[in-house]
């Protein structure tokens, strides 16, 4: 009998948008779990769930300050355990999106535990290495109380973990057993192969190979995670490897190491039948029989597949996914029909926002402008940006339980008359039509057309 994960549909599940049980705005895990019958419905076989660990949110969850601990915003590990035993309990298998390379600055082992990372003295860099945000920006961030350079593959509140450090891997292995032990499926390793990297810090020289990543050690550290994982019944452990030649993908999936590499060449394929056909032939012929390819079109990092190709190429790309041999995984289904928002005119955002805001507008991880001191919150939506959270809608409103489609008020202003579709029409992939007059249109005219 062959592994569950060789012919799962997996279905990727951001929290923060995904489903808002207590009507504060936010998305959380008891929404998720109220779910559960409509994503059996479905038909999926497992939920990978992005990361819902306590964060200070700058990189989206992604930046963790405590990988056993549920972030509130989501819930609590109650909620987290009820949701895994209800997942199972509907047939369902979970994996959790855990980032073992890195961690959030305000993770207390960069203060209690400063030889966790990768820190290096002098007066400038270290080398040439970058960072992965902002695009072109140093890996280096210098620490002023430490007086010493600290690396950062990605923001740089998000220190590199020194996984040259038995400590370190140590203490990313018991994170790993804690959640197993809660009866996970499987985890999905984000940022895998920035493990490894040349201990002697050297230069990165145009036409080598990356010293800042996919270093030969990391292999060793793979086996490790994968000894953890063996230790359970039938857990997958899935990489997220950032490599666009696929004959680099292959090292990664040795027996002992990945059960399961995102391939990221497929999901940059242009919609192009040679193109497609050429990729996915390339991959089985390096590959063989005996490994399973991991093939995928959307997720939160990625633009939706309707923008790269059309809204009726997202019905060719769910057709394609589901028929070729190997794992597939798609993210939440609204995204399939709907193209990737744009950024809209805003206030100034902030220091940490404009950081954040380097990236490229993605769809589910998309940057937003920082509020303006003293406006009200706002949380991101779908194609038509941001909204008031309900603490500050007019009373006229209503709730955000109600169903913002369905009421005869403007969901941004409030004011009265027939501003909504008919209850016919009335689906995630409409909004209710806004007056002509309504205060927040005129404002946002230009973004709105």
């Amino acid at each position: 009998m062959r592994p569950w994960w060789q012919d799962a549909v997996i279905y990727q599940v951001y929290p923060r948008s995904f489903a808002d049980s207590d009507g504060d705005g936010v998305g959380d895990l008891p929404g998720i779990l109220e779910r559960l019958p409509y994503l059996r419905w479905l038909g999926v076989d497992a939920l990978w769930i992005s990361p819902f660990f306590r964060s200070p949110m700058l990189d989206f969850g992604y930046d963790i300050s405590d990988h056993t601990a549920v972030d509130p915003v989501f819930g609590t590990g109650a909620d987290a355990d009820a949701l895994i035993a209800a997942a199972h309990a509907h047939g369902l298998r979970v994996i959790l999106d855990i980032v073992l390379g890195h961690t959030s600055d305000r993770h207390p082992w960069f203060t209690t535990r400063p030889d966790f990372y990768v820190w290096r003295d002098g007066s400038a860099p270290p080398n040439n290495w970058l960072a992965g945000f902002p695009p072109g920006s140093p890996a280096w961030t210098w620490h002023p109380g430490a007086g010493r350079w600290y690396l950062h593959s990605h923001l740089p509140q998000q220190p590199d973990l020194d996984w040259a450090n038995p400590a370190v891997r140590a203490a990313q292995l018991d994170v790993l057993r804690f959640w197993l032990d809660r009866g996970v499926d499987g985890v999905r390793l984000d940022s895998i192969n920035r493990l490894g990297k040349d201990p002697a810090l050297r230069d990165n020289v145009p036409g080598e190979p990356s010293r800042h990543q996919d270093w030969p050690t990391l292999h060793d550290y793979l086996r490790e995670v994968r000894a953890v994982a063996d230790g359970y019944p039938d857990v997958a452990v899935i990489g997220e490897v950032w490599e666009f030649d696929q004959r680099r993908i292959l090292p990664y999936l040795a027996p002992g190491e990945l059960h399961l590499a995102h391939n990221f060449v497929f999901a940059r394929v242009p919609c192009d039948a040679t193109g497609i056909r050429r990729t996915v032939e390339e991959f089985l012929d390096l590959a063989g029989p005996d490994v399973w390819p991991a093939w995928f079109l959307n997720n939160h990092d990625e633009p939706r597949i309707a923008s790269r190709w059309s809204p009726g190429g997202a019905r060719l790309a769910a057709m394609l996914l589901l028929t070729l041999r190997g794992r597939r995984s798609c993210t939440r289904a609204r995204n399939w029909a709907c193209r990737t928002p744009r950024c809209h005119p805003g206030p100034a955002p902030t220091a940490t926002a404009a950081t954040r805001s380097a990236r490229r507008c993605r769809g589910r991880r998309r940057p937003r402008p920082a509020p303006a001191p003293g406006s009200p919150p706002v949380i991101r939506g779908c194609r038509w940006g941001t909204r008031p959270s309900t603490s500050t809608w007019p009373s006229s409103v209503g709730t955000r339980r109600r169903c913002c489609r369905c009421t005869a008020r403007c969901w941004r202003c409030g004011a009265p008359g027939p501003h909504c579709v008919t209850a016919a029409r009335c689906s995630w992939t409409r909004r209710p039509a806004c007056s002509p007059t309504c205060g927040w249109r005129a404002a946002n005219a230009p973004w709105w057309r």
